[in-house]
């Protein structure tokens, strides 16, 4: 029984974090581009493309991946460079004003968007050569994390720390600054395909977890069958989790960082010390 409560939680985490990232791209859609659609609509939509990436398998979500990366790379290159005239350094002072408390406590916030990636340690079954998979895992996290550096770095040094601090989507505000000669500008759309491609991804991988978790919880011989029932779920919980703004960035704040907390990092902590003695007393 332990065994399979412990399987089913696991992959509800995943589940989880994928309403919270479909609700983003709802409010996200109705707020900045289609502010008179209404949301449920967006929801479905984005919902019923999961579905179908779901359906297809990590393989082929792994090849659309790798495809997409190189125009994901373009697109935000390009958005930096024509950002970066508007740049303005003494928007970065004064530097560690108040101490590295503050530091320290943003970055702890951050750990809770971090511990997210343990979704892809579901994965490694599915490597062909697990012997690297480790090190792809350690990568890609580094990668990611150089990539939010930039952005968040570049946010503060255009709109500075005041006004950044209280955007919902500082990144897209930053894409609508954009003007070269007054010419070549409102091309904040690149931001949003950015978005929209990485979403897409992460939310997928988390919502095959979550139907292949349950699965195998119930033994179900193919995970396929829950993709569709999952999704109306996941679009209920979606508009559950964030009835407005303030009541998501205060479940995101204050909830969810402890919750993903335990199973990103103390549980996984606590399976490597269990497998570690097991195979000490084994031997």
């Amino acid at each position: 029984m332990g065994r399979k409560s412990g399987r089913f939680f696991v992959p509800f985490l995943f589940f989880i974090d994928a309403s919270l990232m479909l609700m983003e791209i709802g409010d996200f859609v109705t707020t900045q581009i289609m502010q008179e659609t209404p949301i449920e609509i967006i929801l479905v939509l984005f919902a019923a493309i999961i579905v179908m990436g779901t359906r297809c398998g990590m393989e082929p979500l792994a090849r659309v991946s790798e495809l997409l990366f190189p125009y994901f790379l373009l697109l935000f290159f390009t958005l930096i460079a024509f950002i970066a005239p508007q740049i303005k350094v003494d928007n970065l002072k004064p530097v560690l004003a108040h101490g590295m408390a503050p530091v320290f406590g943003g970055n702890f916030r951050y750990m809770g968007y971090l511990l997210e990636s343990v979704v892809l340690i579901f994965l490694f079954p599915l490597v062909k050569q697990p012997r690297h998979a480790a090190k792809a895992y350690i990568m890609g996290i580094l990668i990611a994390n150089f990539f939010l550096t930039i952005i968040t770095t570049v946010a503060v040094l255009v709109l500075g720390p005041n006004i950044t601090v209280l955007l919902a989507y500082p990144s897209y505000t930053l894409a609508q600054k954009i003007s070269v000669g007054n010419f070549f500008e409102r091309i904040e759309v690149l931001m949003a395909v950015i978005w929209f491609i990485t979403l897409f991804i992460k939310i997928t991988v988390c919502y095959y977890a979550t139907a292949c978790g349950i699965a195998q919880t119930l033994r179900l011989t193919d995970y396929r069958r829950l993709t569709l029932p999952l999704a109306m779920i996941m679009v209920i919980v979606a508009l559950a989790t964030m009835p407005n703004r303030p009541y998501f960035d205060n479940f995101v704040s204050e909830i969810w960082m402890p919750y993903s907390l335990t199973y990103g990092l103390f549980l996984p902590v606590l399976l490597l010390v269990v497998g570690g003695l097991r195979k000490r007393l084994g031997k």
